[in-house]
């Protein structure tokens, strides 16, 4: 509970405190005595009592009982199920609630294992509470049970295939009929926009509301939107990936503002807003489901009061959860068991739309029409309802402009690669990788440099060592005197660290990219059967600790390799500190291959492939810089010359090994006569 509603709360008991403290001061000090009650006779033994005949008293009658009308029966109807299926969607709609109990995306597949299957994008929340479904109110009551079956009626286009289906109900003197049909490009709003050829992808609703009864009626009601969405998170428990969406016009009208919230940052698990609702919905990576007010009232619907969305427990992540951790179904355990599965469970979203009340007259009918978008979250499907900027649920966080150019970037990079995303993943590697050339031609170049500066310093380093080794702050002093003097500044050995940094926002853009792209979904290259996934060379037939599992993934391990023989390609430091940071990096790199162990394989396709092209980048580097004479030597892996010339080694046993006196130079001579 936040601290206003904590605040509430108690403004609430103390005034009913303070109500009640006055309530019994009046009573007691102010209320008038109540009249005294006539005296009653005194009881008299009946063995004593004369045999008189009493006064005659009325007998008493009982209370009249209040008449309850009797509720009149709702009808018992069997339940009905209908299915509208089209090249783009299957919805199964159920009688019982009106609702679409199951909607499934042929186009899709359910997963690799599973090709045959098509892809399910809402499963069945409760009853009464699936997509469509309607919560009606007359004068205030709610006549129509949760769940209840509804008449349900096809109609049937002239070849004989089912065109709509009609679901009527009754209450209370109202008449509800809900008419379900295709979608067509006719529909608001999807007049002159461009996108992709076809039938569209959303289901039409027509809800008439009618007034039979002989007294004015106020009708309310809350449509559900889409909910119980499936998740398809690349890592880690499920349920992460699940966002509610949301579109509001602007003030004038003529354009909607699109908003996005993760299901896990839903405080206290509701979520409303009012005022110029366009849309509502639920999402996950690739797909998303939509519900709209429509009709030729125009884009701003004056009949929508709020939108809203609840979270709740993931029913079919109860069910695997008692499985594994109870070993029975979920309906077979007892209530605290499934109560602490519902608060380890993820959260799922349902949504929906709150109309404003209005009062009709006798005879008077309410029509209201909506639209129910089921798709991909692809920009060439999505601009089809441009006039609603669908294309708002895209919103992937500080780095969407850099995640929408990754996804533009490979679906152009896809139509030249022959049609492999693989292939263009690796092509985009090698843009990257010619990019970022100049940057690190640069950068280990200086890298050599400081090098080769140290290795001139060293002699005069070991010595301020040997004299203030005592004294660390007299010898820091004396070093930075000595780097000044040098021209040496310490941060150069940070340069190899730019590259890593500079590739930072692109491989968060390649990872969400895999995310989002509905085109990398279940995408093979090569062996591998999904980008998005891990590898998966082959099964261990066993489960290993994490983060290994049940699987052999080869391209992690590759990463590692390539990244070592990478690093040995580099000059080796002769600095005891430089040296113990490489050994350091080395083992880094083998972490690393332990982090990236269960990423999606799209992304580590592009980090390994990297990783070889550098190897190839560090050879040309290599013969670019053995051009430089300053840092030749280095550059081509020799020790250089320069090291025993200028500011020399003034111990003569400090000198590497294999070098006599007879290669000392004539400065080394001067240094030694100046001792």
């Amino acid at each position: 509970m936040t601290s206003g509603s904590e605040s509430t709360l108690w403004r609430y008991l103390l005034a009913g405190l303070l109500s009640l403290l006055v309530l019994m001061a009046w009573t007691t000090f102010v209320a008038p005595p109540r009249p005294a009650a006539p005296p009653q006779p005194a009881a008299v033994p009946p063995v004593a009592q004369p045999q008189a005949q009493p006064q005659a008293q009325p007998e008493a009658q009982p209370a009249p009982q209040a008449v309850t009308p009797e509720t009149p029966q709702r009808p018992q109807r069997e339940a009905k199920e209908a299915t509208l299926a089209s090249a783009h969607y299957s919805a199964i709609l159920d009688s019982r609630g009106a609702e679409i109990a199951k909607l499934c995306l042929p186009e899709f597949s359910e997963s690799v294992d599973k090709k045959e299957e098509p892809y399910q994008l809402l499963f069945p929340i409760g009853p009464g509470e699936g997509p469509l479904s309607i919560d009606l109110e007359i004068d205030g009551a709610r006549p129509l049970p949760s769940g209840e079956s509804w008449e349900t009626l096809e109609e049937r286009a002239a070849d004989g295939s089912l065109a709509a289906v009609v679901f009527r109900n009754e209450a209370d003197g109202v008449r509800i009929a809900k008419r379900v049909s295709y979608g067509a490009p006719a529909d608001y709003p999807l007049g002159g926009q461009d996108g992709e050829d076809g039938p569209p992808r959303h289901l039409k609703v027509r809800l008439e509301i009618t007034n039979q009864s002989n007294r004015p009626v106020a009708i309310a009601y809350s449509i559900h939107g889409p909910g119980g969405i499936d998740t398809e998170v690349l890592q880690g428990e499920g349920g992460l990936d699940i966002e509610l969406a949301f579109g509001q016009w602007s003030g004038g009208g003529d354009k909607v503002y699109a908003e996005t919230l993760r299901s896990t940052s839903i405080g206290g698990g509701h979520w409303e807003r009012g005022e110029r609702v366009a849309w509502v919905g639920v999402s996950n990576n690739y797909f998303t489901s939509v519900l709209y007010p429509a009709g030729p009232s125009g884009p701003r619907s004056a009949h929508i009061e709020r939108a809203f969305a609840d979270t709740y427990p993931d029913r079919r992540q109860m069910a695997k959860l008692a499985l594994e951790k109870h070993g029975r179904p979920l309906l077979e355990l007892p209530a605290n068991d499934v109560a602490a599965l519902a608060a380890t469970s993820f959260k799922n979203l349902k949504t929906g739309l709150r109309v404003v009340k209005q009062t009709l007259k006798p005879g008077e009918e309410l029509v209201h029409e909506y639209g129910l978008y089921a798709g991909p979250r692809e920009r060439s499907v999505l601009d089809r309802y441009g006039a609603l900027n669908l294309q708002g649920v895209n919103q992937y966080g500080m780095f969407s402009v850099l995640v929408k150019f990754f996804i533009f970037l490979l679906g152009a990079l896809k139509s030249i690669a022959f049609g492999s995303w693989g292939v263009a993943i690796v092509l985009l590697t090698v843009i990257v990788k010619a990019c970022l050339h100049p940057i690190n031609r640069k950068s280990q170049g200086s890298m050599m440099r400081f090098q080769k500066k140290m290795q001139r310093m060293k002699p005069e380093m070991d010595e301020i060592k040997t004299r203030h080794g005592d004294n660390r702050v007299k010898m820091n002093q004396e070093m930075q005197k000595l780097w000044k003097k040098h021209d040496v500044n310490p941060a150069q050995q940070m340069a190899g660290c730019l590259i890593i940094f500079l590739q930072l926002p692109i491989w968060y853009g390649l990872y969400s990219t895999l995310q989002y792209a509905i085109g990398l979904r279940q995408a093979p290259f090569l062996y591998i059967v999904d980008l998005t996934r891990p590898d998966r060379l082959f099964a261990f037939g066993y489960k290993l600790p994490w983060p290994i599992g049940e699987y052999f993934n080869l391209l992690p391990l590759l990463y590692v390799i390539l990244t070592v023989v990478n690093q040995r390609l580099q000059p080796k430091p002769d600095d005891p500190q430089m040296l113990a940071q490489y050994k350091m990096m080395t083992f880094m790199l083998v972490i690393f291959g332990f982090i990236f162990y269960s990423f999606p394989a799209g992304f580590m396709l592009y980090i390994m492939t990297s990783a070889a092209l550098g190897i190839i980048e560090s050879k040309i580097i290599k013969a670019e810089l053995a051009k430089d004479p300053e840092i030749g030597a280095i550059a081509s892996g020799e020790t250089p010359a320069s090291q025993s010339s200028g500011s020399s080694a003034p111990y003569p046993a400090r000198q590497k090994k294999g070098q006599g006196a007879s290669s000392s130079s004539p400065s080394k001579g001067k240094s030694r006569s100046g001792r």
